[in-house]
């Protein structure tokens, strides 16, 4: 008799910790914040239509639809600062749109993060795969390209064993 009780508390909690959300598959993507107690995720979101990327990008749009973006994962962290990191994962149809995308943000700065990526002072680009990445600061933030290097390696690690 314990056992279809059992039975049903688990399945009716795993089907409640699915409908609220807290199992979502872009969580997989999130940056780990534990060695930075002063930055917080402040908002995420997953774009998949080609109408929730058009609103996102706004006059960018263009520009970034003849790279097959098919997909933006965008993430914010805020310091406590109120100075804010955002972070976007732009997924396209194929490695070579990615690498293509990357070339309109490449600079003399290149790091070794991903297939080939590039810094300048708050902003960091790269891509691995079909996935281009841009992660930038709205604001000064001490220390902000060695933070910036940091969230992209996890990035990259993520992507890399996708």
């Amino acid at each position: 008799m314990k056992k279809p009780k059992l039975f049903l508390f688990l399945y009716t909690s795993l089907i409640t910790l699915l409908l609220t959300g807290c199992y979502h598959p872009i969580k997989k993507y999130l940056v780990n914040l534990e060695q930075y107690p002063n930055l917080v995720i402040t908002n995420w979101d997953i774009l998949e239509s080609q109408d929730e990327i058009k609103k996102y990008l706004k006059d960018q749009y263009t520009l970034y639809s003849a790279y097959n973006v098919k997909k933006i994962i965008f993430q914010e962290i805020t310091t406590s600062n109120c100075q804010r990191i955002i972070i976007e994962i732009f997924q396209t149809k194929s490695k070579m749109d990615a690498m293509n995308l990357y070339r309109r943000y490449s600079f003399i700065n290149q790091v070794t993060i991903g297939d080939a990526g590039s810094e300048s002072s708050g902003f960091l680009a790269f891509y691995r795969g079909e996935f281009f990445v841009k992660i930038y600061i709205k604001g000064y933030l001490k220390n902000s390209n060695e933070i910036i290097r940091e969230l992209a390696k996890q990035i990259d690690i993520k992507l890399k064993l996708r």
